[in-house]
């Protein structure tokens, strides 16, 4: 992994960098992007990215061979990825309505796709889940363009920042 440009900025102890996460992780959806488009996002971002979820109904869109280079291009980033569903989780329902381990949890965003959701929203519900749950909370949907600040937000220098900046 590629060093970090400013060393002395310490990411917090609760972060977790090494992957494969086991909290913390990061979900994009991927909404087609074009294969050299995600290679950028990936070379830029793909650290910080764990799981990667094409919209449903999109892979009828594409072609075979585009989608094994893609499925292959988030592997070879340490990326895993899988085709969305759109049907409610009923068990995941039950889970929460039982009790949750947050560590367990991977939170989904809403998006500027739902009727009445704004990206604003997103960014609230973002800086809330990570100032309440810590940098490691594990957040789902961030689109690709996000994943970046969305990462400096996990460690207290992005636009949400809930969290302090600690200098070694």
């Amino acid at each position: 992994m590629d060093q970090p440009a400013f060393p002395m900025i310490k990411v917090p102890a609760a972060r977790s960098m090494a992957k494969p996460r086991r909290t913390g992780l990061t979900m994009m959806i991927d909404w087609g992007l074009p294969l050299a488009q995600q290679a950028d996002y990936l070379e830029m971002s793909g650290r910080f990215i764990d799981l990667a979820k094409i919209a449903v109904g999109s892979v009828r869109v594409y072609g075979e061979q585009q989608l094994r280079r893609k499925i292959a291009l988030y592997k070879d980033h340490g990326v895993r990825c899988f085709v969305g569903d759109g049907r409610p989780k009923s068990e995941l329902i039950a889970a929460l309505r039982e009790g949750l381990d947050f560590s367990r949890a991977l939170f989904e965003l809403p998006g500027p796709w739902i009727s009445g959701v704004n990206a604003s929203q997103v960014q609230d519900l973002k800086k809330f889940l990570i100032g309440e749950f810590g940098p490691d909370v594990s957040i789902g949907s961030i689109m690709p363009e996000e994943i970046f600040e969305t990462e400096m937000s996990r460690q207290g220098m992005g636009v949400v920042q809930p969290t302090r900046v600690a200098w070694r």
